[in-house]
């Protein structure tokens, strides 16, 4: 994902597995080109591994994947249907996809980290 005025790019990275089957339900934000790793989201509770990453305009939707050491998802587990959708210019998580959201922003937490400035379209354009 990019910065409006492409000052910045965006790679996101969800979730995942590490060593003694630690499950990881963070989000973490690589900007280039400052090459800085945020963290925007987590540690949350429904960790995910093995799963696809799909962006559609601002949003990211999850697909597939487990929730546990094997591939057996929990009772109760909002994501049991295989399918979860955050907005990476909020960074919350929403239970549908969306199609009429306002074009992508950088989240707060990024532009802190990289001490940037986004400026809104319209503001000093020529063009």
């Amino acid at each position: 994902m990019s910065a409006v005025d492409n000052s910045s790019h965006n790679i996101y990275l969800y979730g995942g597995t590490g060593a003694n089957n630690q499950l990881f339900d963070d989000i973490y934000v690589l900007s280039l080109p400052s090459f800085t790793w945020t963290l925007v989201f987590g540690p949350g509770q429904s960790p995910r591994w093995g799963h696809t990453c799909h962006t559609a305009g601002r949003q990211m939707l999850t697909a597939s994947g487990a929730s546990t050491a094997g591939f057996a998802a929990p009772p109760c587990e909002w994501e049991d249907k295989g399918v979860g959708v955050i907005d990476l210019s909020t960074m919350v998580w929403e239970s549908v996809y969306n199609a009429d959201t306002d074009p992508y922003t950088v989240p707060a937490k990024v532009l802190s980290t990289i001490s940037g400035y986004v400026k809104p379209i319209g503001l000093g354009d020529t063009c």
